[in-house]
This record gives structure tokens, sequence and C-alpha cells, in this order.
């Protein structure tokens, strides 16, 4: 729920109480500890539409931590994280795992099965195909498994494009969020654009 705080959303239904009323400063409090628990360091009074989708998931860890979960699941959890947020997302589960937490990560991305895991299970159209030792499978070994035959890896073809210009920027601003962004592209062309998510 992302129009209530921080606080609220980790102890949705669980409040701290004193004589059945509220007790906000106790909330406030224990939420800190908890996502402190996890490294972060936050204002649980911040309501959580105001924060990145990073820190949404971890608000979402802590809610789990908070009601005692044993076992937690991760669903393509890097899906909107830049690299330094997946990292410190990596840290904490290895942090749980410490503390004897189950994890279950389902995800597309192998080398975060090679980092991550103990043991890995793969599916395909619904079907368990293979459950072994993530050391004892190799990369290949896993996406063989996925297609159900051997993918050659793809090699970067060198392509040709005509040199005329189809389309040009030169000096393109938004106030506040970029300026002075200048480009041409191709005909034949393709022209890709990368940065940081958000």
């Amino acid at each position: 729920m992302k129009d209530i705080s921080i606080a609220e959303n980790i102890f949705l239904g669980n409040h701290q109480k004193k004589k059945g009323v509220i007790d906000w400063n106790r909330t406030m409090h224990k939420a800190k500890v908890v996502l402190g628990e996890l490294n972060v360091e936050i204002d649980p009074r911040e309501t959580v539409s105001n924060i990145s989708a990073a820190y949404q998931q971890l608000v979402s860890i802590a809610r789990t931590l908070a009601v005692g979960s044993n076992i937690i699941i991760f669903d393509e959890p890097t899906a909107s994280l830049t690299i330094n947020e997946a990292t410190h997302l990596f840290d904490v589960i290895r942090k749980l795992k410490a503390q004897g937490k189950s994890i279950v990560v389902i995800t597309h991305h192998l080398d975060e099965v090679e980092e991550l895991s103990d043991r890995v299970s793969i599916m395909r159209d619904g079907k368990m195909v293979k459950v072994g030792l993530t050391k004892d499978m190799t990369v290949d070994e896993m996406i063989f498994h996925m297609a159900n035959e051997t993918v050659e890896k793809s090699q970067k073809v060198h392509r040709e494009y005509s040199q005329d210009i189809f389309f040009e920027v030169e000096g393109f601003s938004r106030r506040k969020e970029f300026e002075d962004v200048s480009f041409s592209v191709r005909r034949g062309e393709i022209f890709g654009v990368a940065g940081l998510v958000g």
C-alpha cells in the first residue's frame, strides 16, 4: 500500500499498541529497528509512494521480518533495480540466509542464480525438469534444461548501414530533467539509449 507510511506498511494490521490504541512512537521505533537490520536508513514516517522501487522492496522484506516469517520468496527481485541497488539487495538476502531464513529466488537472470543460490530448480512448460546443486551445474547446463536444446552463443556481427542521416537532434533540453542532448540516427541503423533505472 503506497499511500501510507513505511512504518504502517511494515506493521500493517500488527501495529504496536498500548491499552488497545496504536502506539505510534513504539511503531516508528520498531520500524526503525527492523529497517536497521536490513541496513536501511530511512524515515519510517515517509510515505511509501515517495521512495524508490528498491526501498519499496526492502520495506516488503521488513514486513516479512516483522511478522516472523522464516520463508521469503523473491520474484524477479532485480527487475527494476540499478546495479548498486541489486548489490545491496543481494547483501540483504545473504544476511537473511545467515540468520537461518529460507530464501526462494525466482529469476531468469542466471548470474543471479549462480551468485545467490545453493540449489537450483529449473521449470519448463510448467514442469520441473531439473533440480540440483548450483555448484554442480554450469550456466550452459541451466540454459540447456530451460530450452531443451543447446543454445549457440551469438557473436557480434558487424552490420552495414547507410551513412545518410535519417533523423537528427541537436541541443535538446527539458528543464530539470536533461540538457543539451544531441544525436543522429542513420538510415537502417539501430540506435540504443541506455541509462540508470528511473
